[in-house]
């Protein structure tokens, strides 16, 4: 998972697009992958992610969107300098997929 994040960053691209990224990460590694994230956001970069892991993407996004049916069911933005609630995300998640 490392070495394809890796080659997904290697050209430093304006629009990164990953499929569970943190599958199969350690703590630290995600961790790790997370500051950056943050970092290539701060230059510009936008990431498209798709996730189960709701405490990670509260951590990194400034939006999250919770599909259900193939639809947006619910939509999240994050305050400047704020996480988006977990809480919130995971009660969504909860209704999406019940």
């Amino acid at each position: 998972q490392k070495v394809a994040i890796a080659l997904a960053i290697l050209r430093e691209p304006p629009l990164l697009l990953l499929d569970e990224p943190t599958s199969g990460l350690d703590p630290v590694a995600i961790d790790e992958f997370n500051a950056l994230i943050q970092r290539m956001a701060g230059q510009g970069t936008t990431t498209l992610m798709v996730t189960h892991d709701l405490y990670g993407a509260c951590q990194v996004a400034s939006r999250i969107g919770v599909m259900r049916d193939g639809a947006l069911a619910h939509e999240f933005v994050g305050q400047a300098g704020q996480n988006i609630a977990l809480d919130d995300v995971r009660q969504a998640f909860s209704e999406a997929v019940a």
